[in-house]
């Protein structure tokens, strides 16, 4: 079916994963320019390596925020990257790629022996307003009681060292739209949950 989506022109053939981890999740980034106004409703599918669907997910609207953090190395690290957070009322989503960290990590949750440690590889929000005093900092960002943060992480690298990474974060209380989340510090973690980098998220330029 040839249904490919993006005006009158189709870039898809391009865009794919070139790997998977040993449980077979993998993550992907891509920019598509276009003059379309509006994709949401539209569905991006994800295929097997012989080219049949594996999966599929529809293409909503973010209203309310979209911020980036820009990672900087900490505590003599040599941590850096960026992480884009896309926020409505109850949910936070999240992708980033980070450098510097430990090379070849396989976390416990991707079917290796790495991270099983409180905060390990852990990719955290804090409360806060600074990079800085990051060892004082002990509260994360929670608009409700549940604190959905020691289950992020990132999990595995590459044997340079680069992590990337995607996910979301439902709350059951509501984000303040608008402002929700800039100025909070974004902390990465290395697999012992020592704090390697951070960045405050900050408006994106559009």
């Amino acid at each position: 079916k040839k249904d490919d989506f993006v005006g009158e022109w189709a870039p898809w053939a391009s865009i794919r994963y070139t790997s998977t981890n040993p449980v077979g999740r993998t993550s992907v980034e891509f920019e598509v320019r276009c003059e379309l106004e509006n994709l949401a409703d539209k569905i991006i599918t994800i295929h097997y390596g012989d080219g049949t669907p594996a999966g599929c997910g529809e293409v909503f609207h973010i209203t309310d925020g979209i911020g980036v953090a820009e990672v900087e190395p900490v505590f003599d690290s040599r941590a850096s990257g960026q992480i884009t957070a896309w926020w409505t009322t109850a949910t936070i989503f999240y992708a980033g790629i980070v450098g510097g960290l430990q090379p070849n990590i396989l976390s416990f949750q991707e079917g290796g022996h790495d991270c099983n440690i409180a905060g390990g590889c852990g990719v955290q929000l804090r409360d806060g307003n600074s990079c800085e005093n990051l060892r004082e900092q002990d509260h994360l960002y929670a608009p409700d009681e549940t604190d959905p943060w020691p289950r992020v992480r990132y999990g595995f690298t590459d044997s340079r060292g680069v992590a990337r990474f995607v996910g979301m974060v439902k709350t059951t209380a509501a984000v303040a739209a608008g402002t929700g989340l800039y100025g909070k510090p974004w902390i990465v973690k290395d697999k012992d949950s020592l704090a390697v980098g951070c960045g405050l998220v900050v408006p994106k330029a559009s």
